[in-house]
């Protein structure tokens, strides 16, 4: 929730955010909380009455000279040099007689496609006729496979844990991309991949809204080692046997 001193107050809020809505746009509701001139001590009618001590000038006399007929005033200090004094109204219950309320309202997040964790945008209020002094810093949600880097805003990256045997004799795998097409991620053939390389998919990361261009998922490859050789041969008997003869291997995901 969302509580602001008055509706000119800039303010800001946090709406957690995840890479496809960054990717693809989004609409978010949010609740927040405003204060707001109270209804019904505004809209009840006051007893206006016209200032008795000063009838109503808004002045009254201080010093006047006989002689020079000048005369000199001061302000009413009951009515302020307003001229009419207002009956005391009944103590509000709604807002305790402070003249202001707290009230719930929904307001609408719009996240535009190019828009980066950290970016503010203003929100929307429809309850309260127009938007609010407020803005919703975006603060992104940690994904299954993806990871963000502020250092390269528009790239993904993920790492790809692999068998060694896949290392050897190659692999191929798809990953659901933030459109939700299916990313596939291939070994090039006859070539031994080893820890820590990386394999670039162009144009499938965040939209950069200079460039209009999409940014890269960079995958970075993690190789998992059996504990023994004899492991290693039991899994992979026929691998073993085809990087021995040179011969076609076979394998599955």
């Amino acid at each position: 929730m969302l509580t602001m001193d008055d509706e000119k107050s800039a303010t800001s809020i946090n709406v957690l955010t995840s890479l496809e809505e960054l990717a693809c746009g989004a609409q978010k509701t949010v609740h927040v909380r405003v204060v707001q001139d109270c209804k019904r001590c505004h809209s009840e009618t006051t007893n206006q009455q016209l200032c008795t001590p000063c009838n109503g000038q808004g002045k009254r006399v201080l010093v006047r000279f006989n002689k020079t007929e000048d005369t000199l005033y001061q302000i009413c200090d009951q009515c302020f040099g307003i001229g009419t004094q207002v009956e005391a109204a009944p103590a509000c219950d709604t807002c305790q007689a402070c003249g202001f309320e707290m009230r719930e309202a929904t307001a609408v997040c719009s996240i535009q496609p190019g828009m980066l964790p950290g970016d503010e945008v203003a929100l929307e209020t429809p309850s309260l006729n127009g938007a609010i002094h407020c803005k919703a810093r975006l603060q992104l949600k940690p994904h299954s496979h993806f990871h963000w880097r502020a250092e390269q805003p528009y790239n993904l990256y993920m790492k790809a844990y692999l068998p060694l045997s896949d290392a050897l004799l190659g692999f191929d795998f798809t990953v659901a991309g933030l459109d939700g097409q299916a990313l596939r991620i291939k070994s090039i053939k006859d070539r031994i991949y080893h820890p820590g390389e990386t394999i670039e998919l162009k144009n499938v990361g965040l939209l950069n809204p200079l460039t209009k261009a999409r940014g890269s998922l960079i995958v970075e490859l993690c190789l998992n080692f059996p504990l023994t050789l004899e492991e290693f041969h039991k899994k992979n008997t026929m691998n073993t046997f085809s990087i021995k003869t040179g011969k076609t291997a076979t394998w599955s995901e």
